[in-house]
């Protein structure tokens, strides 16, 4: 279920943004930058949250899921009204990542026809954060309903015990 989402995702990113690094989110945003393993900005980090499933029967599950799109860009310059118009547009980019973000997932929705159907998303909340000066986040925040049918494929109901009489009477 989550690689298919992770892939869906992954592509509306890139489909409907000018975001050029995308990967899952596993603390890269904390800290000082790793300067081994640079990635080009402006970056984008899918996070899913912890979710309760419930069952509907025959292995299929539902939830109320939360995933976290962290918008990821090197401190801005210069935006202040004396500023000229050009500095400023170019320190506004990543702001216009972060509503390029949220209108790609606003209202975005998997369309029927898949194994892990998920509701048109619904952003709940943008937080900025800067953990060491050298870059600013945003993480945008969305919620979603999700059906998953993936784990029906490999549900097995149990087996149930056929009677059987077999009349055993003599031509005479």
């Amino acid at each position: 279920m989550f690689s298919e989402l992770y892939e869906k995702f992954l592509s509306r990113i890139q489909d409907k943004t000018d975001i050029k690094y995308v990967d899952l989110f596993f603390g890269q945003c904390d800290g000082e930058m790793n300067e081994e393993d640079p990635f080009p900005f402006p970056a984008a980090f899918i996070e899913f949250m912890t979710s309760s499933f419930d069952s509907t029967g025959n292995g299929v599950q539902k939830s109320a899921f939360i995933f976290r799109i962290h918008v990821m860009d090197i401190v801005m310059t210069e935006s202040n009204s004396l500023t000229t118009e050009g500095v400023r547009t170019a320190s506004h980019s990543h702001l216009k990542n972060v509503d390029d973000v949220s209108r790609a997932f606003n209202g975005f929705n998997s369309g029927t026809d898949t194994d892990v159907f998920f509701s048109s998303c619904t952003r709940t909340s943008i937080e900025p954060y800067n953990p060491n000066g050298s870059m600013i986040i945003h993480v945008i925040e969305f919620l979603t309903n999700i059906t998953d049918k993936t784990m029906a494929k490999t549900y097995v109901p149990k087996a149930t015990t056929a009677s059987v009489t077999v009349n055993n009477t003599a031509n005479d």
